[in-house]
């Protein structure tokens, strides 16, 4: 009897285990296809799981469903970047005004029984097919970065935002959304754009798509124009008074007349085929670029707006940026300028002045420079002593005779070329190395000094004598106290350092090929370089 009992325990055991473990089972395997009563079926553990953090899914538990009570009442939902793949169940959120599900893998998006949606964040999802809700209440949708190739926009006179960038669109029908502000395209294969609907229009993005027409000659209301990275045959602005921002670099445009666009703020123009530019009635204009040009006539606003300006690789002789106080970055890299004057921009911070034709360069005002190149050009003197902020400077290939660069602050310099120089016999430093010259460049037969007014030859005869000169294989040094000293090949390379001790000292070059050599000899007030030919 006893045996009997405890039999029959052990069976009802088991059975409310199997059926404990089995009804959620039962109740998962129905959905997608009759969910109970009450209930939307959820598949998508990814979707599941965002739901239960989001605290929208009441029983917090993983079991393939939430109470339809649940989510009938939500208006936002934000899901985005949590792996999801199949939004199954999406359609009972029949109060839903926004979605955002940017950064998920879902090949389809059903939207069509959301009709309360009026926002849509869908990009770089990996969509391939996107059906829009049954409504005509959408004002904002961003489905960049998926797979689409067509869409259908003519349900949606609201529309105010559409941004696509990177999908497969060759075109889009926009006569239906007149209220369009904001279109976003780019980097879509296009054959045609046609806003001449959209007078609403306020920034349009359409580069690199592609496009050698862009016809916004009807969008007056335009304020931000991107149709750079196109071979646009032209490009007219004129009736775009608005326009305070205009990229069209990259283009292969000939002339660009700017006259009507009073409001312009930026402007990046690089790399297209002008040969003239004027900005005289621009004066708003605080950034500019219109580098690898072929510009000899730049015509500046005449006012203190500008805080950026590249004029790099054209064929400019001269430019007047005297009236820009604001001015922060200068480029007139690759020109022909044989003088600049920069003594009124006291605010620049970098001056880049590579390979012209100057002859003298004035940099006492510009305290505040932290990069400075005026390599590749004439210049016999440079002297950047009054700046202490310095982190990059480049005066190499030149014909200096006077290098000053001792402004308190040579730590700070990482970078500091000054080879090529070859009538260069010092250069003026706040100490002479050991210091980290790790990016510091100069010419074999130049020397780093405090005191570069120091007479060298009087130095060498009275406190190191260096002989025989030539020499076959010992080198002899007498000098009256301790110093370092390192030996470059006629290539610039070190072959050879060490320490010198008061008294003489011997260096042997028996290893050394024949051919000139430079020794300097150096320590923390002064240095001392001359050649050595080794035989």
């Amino acid at each position: 009897m006893l045996c009997n009992l405890k039999l029959h325990i052990m069976k009802n055991t088991i059975l409310v285990f199997v059926l404990f473990f089995t009804v959620p089972t039962l109740l998962l395997a129905q959905c997608p296809g009759s969910p109970p009563a009450g209930f939307t079926c959820i598949p998508d553990i990814d979707f599941e799981l965002a739901l239960i953090d989001l605290e929208i899914d009441s029983d917090m538990t993983v079991n393939g469903q939430v109470a339809t009570d649940d989510i009938s009442v939500i208006t936002s939902l934000d899901v985005h970047s949590r792996s999801i793949s199949d939004f199954t169940g999406l359609e009972d959120f029949i109060a839903l005004e926004t979605l955002i599900s940017w950064n998920n893998d879902t090949p389809t998006l059903d939207l069509s029984n959301n009709t309360a949606l009026t926002s849509i964040t869908c990009y770089w999802s990996f969509i391939s097919n996107l059906t829009l809700p049954n409504n005509n209440t959408v004002t904002y949708l961003n489905c960049g970065n998926n797979n689409l190739s067509s869409i259908n926009l003519a349900p949606y006179p609201a529309l105010e935002t559409f941004i696509a960038y990177s999908n497969n669109f060759n075109s889009v029908n926009f006569n239906s959304n007149t209220l369009l502000e904001i279109i976003n395209l780019q980097n879509n294969p296009l054959t045609s754009l046609i806003v001449t609907l959209n007078t609403a229009l306020r920034e349009l993005y359409c580069y690199n798509t592609g496009l050698s027409t862009v016809n916004v000659t009807q969008n007056t209301a335009i304020e931000i124009l991107w149709c750079h990275e196109n071979p646009l045959s032209g490009l007219d602005v004129s009736f775009n008074t608005a326009l305070t921002e205009l990229y069209c670099y990259n283009s292969g445009l000939n002339s660009l007349n700017l006259s009507n666009n009073n409001q312009l703020v930026k402007l990046w123009m690089w790399n297209n085929n002008l040969i003239t530019l004027d900005l005289s009635n621009n004066l708003l204009l605080q950034n500019l670029d219109c580098g690898n040009n072929s510009i000899n006539n730049l015509t500046l606003p005449n006012t203190n707006t500008l805080t950026h300006l590249w004029g790099y690789n054209n064929s400019l002789n001269s430019v007047v940026t005297t009236p820009y106080n604001n001015l922060e970055v200068m480029d007139f890299t690759g020109n022909n300028l044989a003088g600049v004057n920069v003594s009124t921009n006291t605010a620049l911070t970098e001056l880049w002045l590579w390979d012209n034709q100057l002859n003298t360069i004035d940099v006492s005002s510009n305290t505040a420079l932290q990069y400075f190149d005026c390599g590749n050009n004439n210049l016999t003197s440079v002297n950047v002593s009054m700046l202490p902020n310095l982190i990059e400077f480049y005066c190499n290939q030149n014909s200096l005779t006077s290098l000053d660069a001792k402004n308190g602050n040579n730590s700070n310099l990482d970078w500091f070329w000054a080879q090529d120089n070859p009538g260069l016999n010092c250069i003026q430093v706040d100490i002479v190395p050991p210091f980290d010259t790790t990016n510091w460049d100069k010419d074999p037969a130049t020397s780093y000094s405090a005191d570069c007014a120091l007479n060298i030859e009087e130095l060498s005869n009275s406190e190191i004598k260096t002989y025989p000169n030539p020499i076959s294989e010992i080198l002899n040094i007498q000098i009256d106290e301790e110093y370092q000293y390192s030996i470059y090949n006629i290539f610039g390379q070190k072959v050879n350092s060490g320490y010198l001790f008061q008294g003489l000292n011997s260096i042997d070059f028996d290893n050394q090929k024949s051919g000139i050599y430079f020794i300097e000899i150096f320590n923390n007030e002064t240095s001392y370089s001359k050649k050595i030919i080794k035989i």
